[in-house]
């Protein structure tokens, strides 16, 4: 429910400013950028946009789930934390470089939206904090995590007949890896839906489903871009009005290359999770099928902490949170290049959905 996700995202935006002194981060900065002006010390300047660019950069890297990520933007918050932060430092330092006062005024701008986002968050708590006592719990139990799903591009889910499609896929995504050792066959639990667009859906489920799951996730999309770049290059070719037979063996050699990466992804998983190659054909059955929805524009997150929320996955262990970003960097990149394709030529990985004769549900 987007009451609960709001609150965290309050707690967020409190937590880190207050934690980080951003504001007096800040502050520090314009004082250097004074003292320089009158040829103080001007090394400290760039020592104190430098600390302010990592915080941010660590903002990008504990910021939430996508759908938290949509509200921070829909709440004005994504010019003040994280990347977007950055990326203004960089344009105010780059307009104002020969003009001290106009930087200054820039930054004193930034410092007043920080300070005004923190007392927003502040209010947000205080008026929606008591609502939760009245909604669901929402949260995995012992030994589960979270998965987000984003439907979104040609992976919309707009009519019954597509949420029968989607909820089947990943039905059957989810039970081939709960073939892995330790990992529970109990069904996926719906935690949260948010139908604004794209539909969103948050489910529980066991961490040693998940883990395998991210793993292999990441495996995949970190390899795929080279198979992306076939296509591009197919793409190129046919406008060029090369001969059909060049293009179609391009797009037969991207195919290829597709299923071997997730072959070799499923194998990865078998040797270091000790699976059965039964299994090991269902992950990358369901491997496959992962890929097909971020080809189409689908979007997905993993929280591998029981009792996380997303506004406090930095708190976690830094391999667990890491997972996150990993994933969500991989797939933006995935996305990018898939965008550069027509729209049919990106789902090039349908063909290999059609080879899902390895395991039956």
């Amino acid at each position: 429910m987007q009451v609960r996700e709001l609150v965290e995202l309050g707690r967020f935006f409190k937590t880190f400013i207050q934690e980080k002194q951003l504001v007096s981060q800040y502050k520090q900065l314009i004082n250097a950028v004074n003292q320089a002006a009158q040829n103080q010390n001007p090394q400290e300047v760039q020592k104190q946009l430098q600390r302010l660019r990592m915080l941010h950069t660590e903002a990008e890297k504990r910021i939430l789930s996508p759908a938290q990520s949509k509200l921070m933007s829909d709440y004005g918050a994504d010019r003040m934390l994280g990347r977007q932060a950055r990326e203004l430092l960089d344009e105010i330092f780059t307009q104002h470089q020969a003009h001290p006062q106009g930087l200054t005024d820039a930054l004193q701008s930034m410092l007043n939206e920080t300070n005004a986002l923190a007392k927003r968050a502040e209010q947000l708590i205080s008026v929606l904090e008591p609502m939760l006592l009245f909604l669901p719990s929402g949260e995995p139990g012992d030994g589960e995590g979270r998965l987000w799903l984003y439907f979104d591009n040609a992976a919309s889910v707009n009519t019954i007949d597509d949420l029968e499609q989607a909820a089947e896929t990943w039905r059957q995504i989810l039970h081939h890896f709960s073939r892995m050792p330790d990992a529970t066959s109990a069904p996926a639990r719906i935690l949260q839906i948010h139908k604004y667009s794209p539909l969103e859906l948050e489910v529980a489920a066991s961490i040693a489903l998940l883990t395998p799951l991210a793993m292999g996730i990441q495996w995949v999309l970190a390899r795929i871009e080279h198979v992306i770049k076939i296509c591009q290059e197919a793409e190129r070719l046919k406008q060029l009005k090369v001969k059909t037979k060049i293009i179609e063996d391009l797009y037969l050699e991207a195919k290829e290359q597709r299923k071997k990466i997730t072959a070799e992804a499923a194998e990865e998983i078998m040797t270091k999770f000790g699976t059965d190659n039964e299994t090991r054909n269902a992950i990358e059955q369901a491997l496959n099928k992962i890929l097909s929805f971020v080809e189409g524009g689908g979007q997905l997150d993993i929280g591998l902490g029981s009792a996380e929320s997303s506004a406090e996955r930095k708190e976690e262990d830094d391999s667990k949170g890491s997972t996150h970003s990993e994933i969500r960097r991989l797939i933006e990149s995935i996305r990018k290049d898939i965008k550069l394709l027509p729209a049919n030529t990106a789902a090039f990985g349908e063909d290999a959905e059609s080879d899902d004769t390895i395991i039956s549900t």
